[in-house]
């Protein structure tokens, strides 16, 4: 099919034109080439453009054919020597007059599928990276990639599923491994003759990589990675025995020692002494030097580089109004739902596996599954806008939901607000955190709230409650509508210990209760068999004590108690206990006197 005929699909209805139009008709082929380095052919769509005054410019708009040189001899331009390109390549066109113009084409695609299969036939779009053909696995779409001739196992272990966009990757882009004969500072000198076949596989501007290791950096970098710190370049030229670069390095090295790597003239330090070569990269297996072409440094899924330059919104010649950037708007719509639990969402999934994997640790402790990397500028890297009984966040220890309530119209209902876990090797679960609970009837704002610090053992953590488990004290702040008070709460969740409260004074189980400016909050190993056990008033004497009401089992410390047969003045004061018949002794069993 000729760009003729194709001009002619593309405009049909439209290219009949006069003698006098046809004077004014730019036209690509009587300009003196094209972009820098293009080359026309009959792989190309033209477009013709018929102005409102007559004229006519026709010119390609799109190529798909590899109509692209491999060396330039002007300036460094776009390499894309396999690319079907849809615009972008700007065209001079003249017409028979001399005339020119520059033409600057853009092009969009649109894509309309109904995917009804497993692999390729499962995709509207499919974009395979990889060094594999259609026919083999890395060149087929993993989407239900089970054999469907196998029958029943396919159906019974597959999915059907469909899928609008698919990516496949593998680490399989080196084109060639070519071993290296000696290294100069323009390039490399190979053992054996390029083929034919392999000569047509490179390209200018193609990266090559080196096993040649730079001897002055690390082996190994802080996270315990063997690191890739070898000589690499870019191809500029080549003959069947010969490649060039454009100058050697160490592939990201940057300033590192004194800047050494960003001189030009570099040669890879590997030398044969004996029957080695020096400097080789100890994670393979080659015993002499050799490129790895078409090898990248790095591997990327996606990688969107966006400029948005405000001068161009408040900048003196302005030329948009647009201020803001929205990233992959996702838009769920989902509709006619009648009954609970009829539909399942899963939004963004990261499914990583490590197969065959015979070590405890792989990766790095740098790896990660998501990551915001954003200056201080940025307000929030993360926002989660869920309401009612709905997570925030659900992990296997860390669980944050939402911005809910205990219920208040039901007394002692609760909310977590944030809980820990840790699995035990006895199959325990110890769960730490905070919960919000309705404890005062009758009071439906915040006062009839308190808020609670704790652990519990094992239970079911269901959106923002605990079912089941067995709940240890708790640390309660305005227990009991007590405004202010901080208490310890026993584990039935009903019975206060011992509170600060908000003015200052302090209830102890046993009816203490002291609001002296010299009281003091013992420590809790003093309430070993609380509530009955402790003080809140080491100054107090025998005779206060027993004036105050106390039940069995109450341990005081008196002031003033003294031990048998010791003398007033003599050092006094004794922890006192009472008894079943409410008399206060001692531990040595004597009733206690002042």
């Amino acid at each position: 099919m000729t760009a003729r005929f194709l001009a002619f699909l593309l405009t049909i209805g439209s290219l009949s034109t006069t003698a006098a139009q046809a004077q004014e008709l730019f036209d690509t082929s009587s300009a003196a080439g094209g972009a820098s380095g293009e080359v026309p052919s009959s792989g190309e769509i033209m477009r013709e453009y018929h102005a409102p005054d007559g004229r006519i410019a026709r010119y390609p708009v799109s190529h798909l054919a590899n109509n692209l040189i491999e060396h330039p001899s002007g300036e460094w331009g776009p390499q894309g020597y396999e690319t079907v390109m849809l615009g972008g390549q700007s065209s001079v066109l003249r017409n028979r007059k001399g005339q020119t113009i520059d033409i600057s084409p853009h092009q969009a695609l649109s894509i309309w599928a109904s995917p009804y299969g497993s692999y390729n036939a499962g995709c509207s779009l499919c974009v395979f990276s990889s060094g594999n053909m259609g026919s083999e696995g890395g060149g087929q779409a993993a989407i239900s990639a089970l054999d469907p001739r196998r029958g029943a196992y396919s159906i019974a272990n597959g999915d059907n599923a469909t899928v609008a966009f698919f990516i496949g990757q593998n680490n399989s882009l080196t084109r060639m491994v070519l071993r290296i004969k000696a290294f100069g500072p323009d390039g490399m000198t190979l053992e054996q003759p390029l083929s034919l076949a392999q000569m047509a596989a490179l390209h200018h501007g193609m990266y090559l990589s080196t096993n040649v290791r730079a001897p002055d950096m690390p082996a190994i970098d802080e996270n315990g990675r063997p690191t890739n710190w070898v000589y690499a370049g870019i191809i500029s030229n080549w003959t069947a025995t010969h490649i060039n670069v454009y100058g050697w390095s160490v592939l990201g090295a940057g300033n590192a020692r004194g800047g050494k790597y960003l001189q030009n003239g570099l040669v890879p330090e590997t030398q044969l002494q004996g029957n080695a070569w020096t400097n080789l990269d100890t994670r393979t297996a080659y015993k002499t030097p050799v490129a790895y072409i078409g090898d990248p440094g790095k591997y990327f899924g996606e990688n969107s580089y966006v400029v948005m330059d405000m001068d161009r919104v408040y900048g003196p010649e302005a030329s948009s109004g647009a201020s803001s950037y929205e990233r992959d708007e996702f838009d769920m719509r989902f509709q006619n739902i009648h009954r609970d639990h009829a539909a399942s969402f899963h939004g963004y999934t990261l499914s990583f596996e490590c197969d065959s994997c015979t070590v405890s640790h792989p990766f790095t402790e740098d790896s990660y599954g998501y990551l915001v990397n954003g200056p201080n500028e940025l307000p929030a890297a993360y926002i989660a806008q869920v309401y009612g009984d709905a997570l925030e966040y659900r992990g296997y220890s860390t669980w944050i939901p939402g911005a809910g309530a205990a219920d208040p119209a039901i007394l002692g209902s609760h909310h977590i607000m944030t809980d820990f876990a840790s699995q035990l090797q006895s199959g325990n679960t110890l769960h730490f955190g905070a919960r919000s609970y309705h404890d005062v009837a009758g009071q439906k704002d915040w006062r009839g709230y308190d808020v609670r610090l704790g652990l519990r053992v094992d239970g079911k953590r269901v959106r923002d409650r605990f079912e089941g488990g067995t709940p240890m004290s708790d640390l309660a702040w305005n227990f009991g509508g007590k405004i202010g008070s901080i208490c310890l709460i026993q584990p039935d969740g009903r019975t206060a210990g011992s509170c600060l409260n908000g003015d200052g004074s302090v209830d102890v189980p046993g009816a203490l209760h002291a609001r002296e400016a010299i009281t003091k909050v013992i420590a809790a190993s003093a309430y070993a068999t609380a509530p009955q056990y402790g003080t809140s008033n080491h100054f107090q004497k025998l005779a206060e004590i027993a004036a105050r009401a106390h039940s069995e089992g109450d341990r005081v410390w008196c002031h003033d108690c003294l031990n048998p047969g010791q003398g007033h003045a003599s050092g006094t004061g004794r922890w006192i206990f009472m008894d079943s018949a409410s008399v206060w002794r001692s531990d040595d069993g004597y009733p206690a006197r002042d």
